[in-house]
């Protein structure tokens, strides 16, 4: 619900397009610290009780503090803020999908897990477009921060209902009929976990590009002027076409995952560089609607495959160092490119995205056939 809004909200404030690298920048840079951090106090507290509670409340604070006019300084500070909150927003989901499910069904949950953001990311970005245009920006930040707050219910169930009986033991890298299909005998080298890592990386800086810089890009650019309903529907369209199709794409790609993986980081590569030939909304919107379908193999199987490799007792430092990667792609994704937007043009931007996306899938490529990922 946010992300239309922002844009107005650094309008309001007098933000450069400098200026809103250096705010991301922040944000990013806190999501990198924190979200690793999270991961450890996870593996150390637990995936129930009130840690996952107190991720959501810093959360909630942040975006309650975006009601209202700040300074850079201060900008930056409740970036700062709600990357904390979110890096454990962040962990806690996977952690709980990877320790309550079997491998052969965890391509499909983690998938689910996707489909439900989508869906949130979706209604909530129309939400936040219409809300900007009736209400303004101030009194929508105050909504979203409320429905933000509202998550602990969810938890607070699941905190009840979740219990020792229900966590799958961790079956290790030897097939078991148990598990309704074979698990690859994954034990991942270093070189292998690193490689993931940049899977990780890509795949967020794609979704840190498109939904924190791209609205400012539609805003902003002469050639697009887009209004903030507008911004919420090619938004909508991004998180709902890389939804909904994870459950489906991360089962059956579960038998093969590293060539699913390639593809989908290469078919986002290419979409990202045909963004450089739009030349309205609509032709965006077309674009946009590709790419999410190609990018919904990537995330679900990634995290299907660490989670095969790594022992149970060090999935929440897997978790929480996978997302400090995804952070990194944060920064790169909408800090650098809203500096070589505001450099060179837009257009470099698409092209750095797409570039980052295929260089990343051809590596992919290179270890699988090496061997490197199992």
């Amino acid at each position: 619900m946010t992300l239309p809004l922002f844009p107005l909200y650094f309008l309001s404030n007098n933000l450069s397009a400098i200026d809103i690298g250096l705010v991301y920048a922040a944000y990013g840079l806190s999501f990198l610290v924190f979200e690793a951090l999270w991961g450890f106090i996870f593996d150390r507290f637990g995936i129930k009780g009130s840690v996952p509670l107190i991720a959501i409340i810093l959360t909630s604070a942040a975006i309650f503090l975006f009601s209202r006019p700040a300074s850079l300084a201060e900008v930056v500070g409740i970036e700062i803020l709600w990357g904390n909150g979110l890096g454990g927003a962040g962990v806690f989901p996977r952690l709980a999908i990877a320790h309550i499910t079997r491998y052969a069904d965890r391509g499909r949950a983690f998938g689910m897990l996707g489909l439900t953001y989508s869906v949130g990311a979706s209604i909530g970005s129309l939400i936040g477009g219409v809300s900007g245009v009736l209400i303004g920006s101030s009194q929508s930040f105050v909504i979203a921060g409320a429905i933000t707050l509202a998550s602990i219910l969810p938890i607070w169930w699941g905190n009840r209902s979740l219990n020792n009986d229900v966590i799958v033991a961790d079956l290790g890298n030897q097939p078991s009929e148990a598990q309704g299909r074979i698990q690859p005998e994954l034990k991942l080298k270093l070189i292998g976990i690193i490689v993931l890592g940049f899977v990780g990386l890509t795949a967020a800086s794609g979704n840190g590009f498109f939904s924190l810089l791209f609205p400012n890009i539609l805003a902003k650019e002469p050639k697009f002027l887009a209004s903030p309903v507008e911004i919420g529907s090619v938004l909508f369209i991004y998180s709902l076409s890389s939804g909904v199709f994870q459950p489906f794409l991360g089962s059956l790609g579960s038998r093969k995952p590293k060539g699913w993986i390639v593809g989908g980081l290469a078919g986002a590569g290419l979409c990202y560089l045909a963004l450089t030939l739009t030349q309205n909304v609509v032709q965006v919107d077309f674009v946009t609607l590709i790419l999410g379908v190609t990018y919904s193999t990537v995330t679900p199987l990634t995290l299907s495959l660490l989670t095969a490799s790594v022992s149970r007792g060090y999935w929440g430092r897997i978790m929480g160092l996978y997302g400090a990667a995804e952070d990194v792609g944060i920064l790169i994704g909408s800090s650098l490119g809203s500096f070589i937007w505001g450099f060179w043009g837009y257009q470099y931007s698409f092209i750095m995205m797409g570039s980052l996306f295929i260089l990343v899938g051809a590596v992919c490529a290179l270890a699988t056939k090496k061997g490197k990922l199992g």
